[in-house]
């Protein structure tokens, strides 16, 4: 039978970084291309001990359906926690239980914008938003920014000419660029935004990983206008394959949401949600966190360090205050990122990420960027001396 496919699912095209990944992993392959935790950092025999007692206690309840919304002390212990910690939520905002927050994500484009309307964010950008956001069929605006983030002006010009209906950020250690955007700046952005009526969609998976430097105050927690829509991760405090991540939004969003669940996937693994739950309620969630973070800091400036010393002058990197990645620029604009890619595959085994892939108006991009969580301190060693070998090659031509 000849398929005819819809115009939506024909336009959809693969996640380029998960079809890089099979290009990329295999014996000896030495991977500064991921962006999953390390596995050093997963409270595995904790998870074991608490899914044990809950099929041991209450395994109806873990294997029955359940509410849309998402588990009940779930979400008041999500709301109490974040309230506590980071002032974030009012009497009118809720909590909505999702799958991982991508899917939060994806939700807030879906109940705020139709086929042709556009969405405002970074230049470059995490390529599985942007590729949710082009699979909703909405139009993508990069906005010029700084070390700073993305300029207000910039932001107001692109409103100016695009109708647009969010603006969407990953202020803390953004990826891919590991950047975290001042609190004046945020300030600035959201003040923009609330002029024109324009939702924020404030995307926070990595903010709890934070090595260096202070807290800055989420754009949540300065809502008063109720035009931001939080999006947070489980996982990578706790276990990416639980999928579990949450939206906190107005009620009449949320509500907007839970309808969305009812017809996609009726709601979020419940089992993972108890886990998730019991995790938080019964162990040291902030020690945890901690000894994360204090592990990846430590990974984090090894790699920054062989950076200065092996690489060429003219590659700059953006250290990052926490998160996963570092963000590497060849200033010079002389090497092709797709050729050094290529290149320290098949010569030396090691795997990089290309920025053309993060870019969201396709043009060439002259960065690639590195993850610091998945490889050894000696891969980390290995794999920054390939790379430094390869450009000074490709310097040389």
């Amino acid at each position: 039978m000849e398929y005819k496919f819809s115009e939506k699912v024909q336009t959809l095209k693969p996640s380029a970084i998960r079809e890089l990944f099979k290009l990329m992993v295999g014996d000896g392959i030495v991977a500064l291309s991921g962006g999953n935790p390390a596995k050093e950092a997963f409270p595995e025999k904790e998870i074991a001990e608490i899914t044990q007692k809950i099929l041991t206690e209450n395994p109806i309840a873990a294997l029955q359906y359940s509410i849309s919304e998402g588990y009940t002390p779930l979400r008041e212990q999500i709301a109490e926690y974040v309230k506590t910690n980071f002032n974030i939520g009012t009497e009118e905002d809720a909590v909505l239980i999702t799958s991982g927050a991508q899917q939060a994500n994806d939700m807030a484009v879906k109940i705020f914008c139709d086929e042709g309307d556009a969405i405002a964010c970074d230049e470059t950008i995490f390529i599985g938003s942007l590729s949710a956001i082009k699979a909703n069929n909405v139009k993508l605006v990069g906005v010029k920014g700084d070390d700073s983030g993305m300029l207000p002006e910039q932001l107001e010009e692109a409103i100016a000419t695009n109708p647009i209906k969010a603006v969407y950020l990953i202020p803390n250690f953004s990826n891919p660029t590991g950047l975290t955007m001042p609190l004046e700046r945020r300030k600035a952005i959201y003040e923009v935004c609330k002029k024109h009526d324009i939702i924020i969609i404030e995307d926070n998976p990595y903010g709890e990983l934070r090595f260096r430097g202070e807290h800055v105050p989420a754009f949540k927690s300065f809502d008063d206008a109720g035009i931001v829509c939080y999006s947070g991760s489980f996982s990578k405090v706790v276990a990416p394959g639980l999928r579990v991540g949450f939206m906190i939004a107005n009620k009449k969003i949320i509500d907007r949401g839970t309808l969305l669940k009812q017809f996609t996937d009726v709601h979020t693994n419940i089992l993972a949600q108890m886990i998730v739950y019991e995790y938080y309620k019964n162990y040291n969630i902030k020690k945890h966190i901690a000894e994360v973070s204090a592990f990846y800091a430590k990974k984090s400036e090894y790699m920054c360090k062989l950076i200065r010393e092996k690489l060429p002058k003219e590659i700059k990197c953006i250290e990052p205050d926490g998160g996963m990645f570092v963000w590497c620029t060849d200033t010079s604009g002389k090497i092709d990122i797709d050729e050094l890619v290529q290149k320290l595959v098949s010569e030396k085994k090691v795997a990089i990420i290309s920025g053309d892939v993060f870019i969201t108006n396709n043009s060439k991009s002259h960065s690639f960027r590195l993850n610091f969580t998945v490889p050894s301190m000696e891969q980390i060693e290995y794999g920054i001396t390939s790379i430094g070998e390869v450009l000074n090659e490709l310097y040389a031509k």
